[in-house]
């Protein structure tokens, strides 16, 4: 039932790939609002794009461990769609001066990407320019 994105219709395109047009899509629309995008599958995360304040407060080891719990926070997702009887498109968390958004492709691959807070448009603007960037 997972959100966004029908995996059939993935042709054997990876998160990697998919967080790729995201982040494109993301940054053209909000430019330096964007902080970073990453993907996890199969327990394999990666970060497609990270912006300079970005690289300097986490070392990419931690970046990779946060990537990595995001993951095993996907793990069920499927479970709340059932009980809501709908498709789960994305968790979002907001931080004081960061929003991340969580999109899952299954329990175990999705993007994630995180924009400023202060400087980008609402949650619905963004989630509607990553459906945009998805096939």
């Amino acid at each position: 039932m997972t959100g966004l994105v029908d995996v059939d219709t993935l042709d054997g395109r990876t998160s990697e790939e998919l967080a790729d047009g995201i982040a494109d899509g993301l940054r053209d629309a909000y430019g330096d609002a964007v902080v970073g995008v990453g993907s996890f599958e199969d327990g394999d995360p990666s970060v497609v794009y990270r912006d300079d304040a970005l690289s300097a407060a986490y070392e990419p080891a931690a970046i990779r461990d946060i990537l990595e719990n995001i993951q095993l926070e996907s793990l069920g997702h499927t479970a709340y769609e059932e009980y809501h009887d709908q498709p789960l498109h994305a968790t979002v968390r907001v931080y004081g001066s960061v929003v991340t958004f969580v999109v899952p492709f299954s329990e175990t691959a999705g993007v994630v990407a995180a924009v400023r807070r202060d400087r980008s448009p609402g949650v619905y603007d963004v989630l509607d320019t990553v459906e945009e960037c998805l096939p």
